[in-house]
């Protein structure tokens, strides 16, 4: 085979890797120091090879950087899977169409390796991608659950903002079927009858199929769900994402008592986290899963509730339902093992 990297690591790349590891020389290394010294390895190898870690690449990258693993902790189980970074999933904001910035609507980014992707983009969301410093033209796909403003109302100004500001390449959006369909519709109307002189969102983006992207290493899965309230007919889906091996799970918005019900359990169940809207009011609202719905069901540990709205106040008196995830909260997957990494705005929480 060929090789695509030079015999000898470049200089900044050599002295930003020594620099890493002699942080860690003379110390027994542990699982987690390990998998930081793994991760910071991987993010240099990807920043000197943009466009992400290709398959040519990997046999010339094992070659270099094995043996420094191997040295450091040659019995260590992470050892077996050098080159697949961490996934690192921010929830970007836990309320519904009415919350706050400080809440968010409910949407989330996955970092993995050179991938970004937003799990939807309410009104809320370039905002809160700003707040912890996320430049939209960064973003690699967006997953888009339904059309709903508190999921979908932020992609006008974040897809006008990487065209203009950020001069990215188009957007690939990832939409069940039916979603699709409607969104080219709208698409449609507005350049053929009302701005037929202007850009519209569809001619700066794309809809890419469902399935595994194979050029990026990722695949998504979706489940058609039902939506109630006002517009009962509206069409969603609840999507799977997979990377690195690790699994994450968003349901949309949903009534639970539906036919569907046992596919979106089935689903969740085997995800490695897993991310459900919930109703906390007195009285269900009909559009969303309440809370009655689910006590008595026996879920994972891997589920966190979001869409709830309530402030950290709240959630410090919720006792069953502790497992709320909320705006800033981060967690890591390595495969099948996640790990809670606290919370970008709240340490203490």
């Amino acid at each position: 085979m060929q090789s695509h990297l030079p015999t000898e690591p470049n200089p900044p790349l050599r002295e930003r890797l020594n620099a890493v590891l002699r942080h860690f020389v003379g110390r027994a290394v542990s699982d987690r120091m390990l998998l930081e010294v793994r991760d910071a390895v991987v993010r240099e190898l990807y920043s000197q090879v943009a466009e992400g870690l290709r398959s040519e690449f990997r046999e010339d990258l094992v070659s270099f950087c094995s043996p420094l693993f191997h040295t450091l902790a040659p019995a260590n189980r992470y050892t077996e899977n050098l080159f697949m970074p961490s996934t690192i999933v921010t929830c970007l904001g836990h309320g519904g169409a009415f919350s706050p910035l400080s809440i968010g609507n409910t949407s989330f980014l996955i970092d993995h390796g050179p991938l970004r992707i937003l799990v939807d983009c309410g009104t809320t969301v370039p905002e809160s991608l700003a707040e912890i410093g996320v430049d939209p033209a960064s973003l690699t796909h967006c997953v888009v659950t339904h059309l709903h403003a508190d999921h979908a109302g932020g992609l006008e100004r974040l897809l006008y903002h990487r065209h203009y500001i950020g001069r990215a390449a188009p957007l690939p959006l990832i939409m069940g079927h039916r979603v699709a369909e409607s969104w080219t519709q709208i698409q449609s109307i507005l350049k053929n009858d009302l701005l037929r002189h202007a850009r519209v969102l569809g001619d700066i983006t794309g809809v890419v199929p469902i399935g595994e992207d194979e050029s990026s290493h990722f695949s998504t899965s979706s489940l058609p769900v039902a939506h109630g309230g006002d517009i009962p007919d509206m069409p969603g889906y609840a999507f799977t994402v997979c990377t690195g091996g690790s699994s994450v799970f968003f349901s949309g918005d949903r009534v639970w008592r539906h036919d569907g019900a046992s596919a979106v359990m089935l689903a969740m169940q085997h995800a490695h986290l897993a991310f459900h809207e919930i109703e906390l009011g007195d009285r269900p609202s009909g559009a969303h899963t309440h809370h009655l719905d689910v006590q008595g069901v026996d879920l994972k540990a891997n589920v966190r509730w979001v869409h709830h709205g309530l402030g950290s106040e709240g959630l410090n008196k919720l006792g069953p339902y502790a497992a709320m995830a909320m705006k800033g909260d981060q967690w890591q997957l390595d495969g099948a093992d996640v790990m809670e990494l606290g919370n970008i705005f709240h340490p203490s929480r």
